[in-house]
Order: C-alpha cells, then structure tokens, then sequence
C-alpha cells in the first residue's frame, strides 16, 4: 500500500520528482508514503529497479506491521537507486520501520526525517526502528548517505525476555558486507529501546 503508488513490479528506470502525500496510510504489510513496494514480491532478488527520486515528501501518519517507511517500505533490487531531497514529517509505525525507508538499498542525498519512528515486535519478527532506514539489506552496492539528518525520536519496542530490537538514528540495521559511506549527517532524535530486551541501539 503506497499513498501514491502501491506497487512498482516492472524492471526499467524511474523518476519521481516533486510528489508529495498528505493522507494517512495504513494496511498490514509494505506501507509506504509513496510507495508500498519496489521489487516482484515473488521473486525480489532479481528484480532490476532504478529509481531516481527528487523533491519527494510525506506528511501523512503512516502505520502497518512489517515494512513501513515515509518514502518507500520495501525494495529488492539489483540496482544502486538514488534519492535526493527526499523527506518524511510524519509519525511511522509498524516492525521494521524507517523515516525514509523500512527495507532498501538507495544512496540518499539530503533526505530527512522529521517524524517520530516507533517499531513493535509482532508475527513478523523483531522490531527494527531506524531515523533514516529500517534495514539496508543487499551485499553487493556500494551506497552512501550525503548531507541527510534525522531529528524524529526513535524507538523500539518489545515485549518477551530475551527477545531483540534494534533502533539507530540513521539505520537500524546494516547486514555484513553492504558497503556504505556516511558524510555530513547528523541525528537529532532521542534513540532508545523500551521492554526487557537483548537490543542493540546505534
């Protein structure tokens, strides 16, 4: 579910320039400010996506349970998508949850988050609140993070013993390998984790 565009399926290039969403958002799975997914969710791995995004915003509440994000929720492709001018200043909840992005690989340039990120444990797994990212997840870009700033406080929550969360300022969580540069970025938010828990907060 996308507050402009559900779903992009079809491998090819694509711009989004000057769009803006203003209406709440909610659903089950992949919500997006935006857009709800990038990628064949029947086969994400080999999908070829380049998505070139400039002078994007979202300003509606946006809320579900595994992958949300103010821009786009989920992306799996094989390609470095760019992102410039990008912003989120609404409130984001659901799992895996990120100010611009829950699941993604994209190099952002002066990209923001101005809304309070929260990520509950659910069905889907643990929670993962990231200011900027939920996750970055694919092994063989190179990708970077230019002159971007969070400033929504960042929480994850859960609520079983020993059960794991995680919530950063910029990502929540970098998988081994994936190949990123940060430069002039700052958070702002107040990062935390809330319940018993095994977390990690970076």
């Amino acid at each position: 579910v996308g507050g402009l565009v559900g779903a992009i399926e079809t491998d090819g290039s694509y711009s989004l320039s000057e769009l803006k969403n203003t209406g709440n958002v909610t659903g089950l799975n992949q919500i997006g400010g935006i857009i709800g997914r990038i990628g064949n969710e029947t086969n994400v791995k080999n999908g070829v996506y380049v998505i070139t995004s400039n002078d994007v915003s979202n300003s509606g509440e946006i809320s579900g349970n595994a992958y949300v994000g103010g821009i786009v929720a989920q992306m799996e492709s094989t390609s470095i998508n760019s992102f410039m001018l990008c912003t989120n200043n609404a409130t984001l909840q659901g799992t895996l949850v990120g100010g611009i992005a829950g699941k993604a690989n994209i190099s952002m340039e002066r990209c923001s988050n101005m809304g309070a990120i929260t990520a509950f444990r659910s069905e889907m797994g643990a929670p993962y609140a990231g200011g900027l990212v939920g996750k970055y997840a694919n092994a063989s870009l190179s990708l970077s993070i230019d002159s971007c700033f969070n400033r929504g406080n960042v929480t994850a929550y859960t609520w079983t013993q020993n059960s794991t969360a995680y919530a950063g300022g910029f990502i929540a969580m970098l998988e081994e390998s994936v190949s990123l540069n940060v430069l002039d970025a700052f958070n702002a938010g107040i990062v935390s984790i809330a319940g018993t828990t095994s977390s990690t907060v970076v």
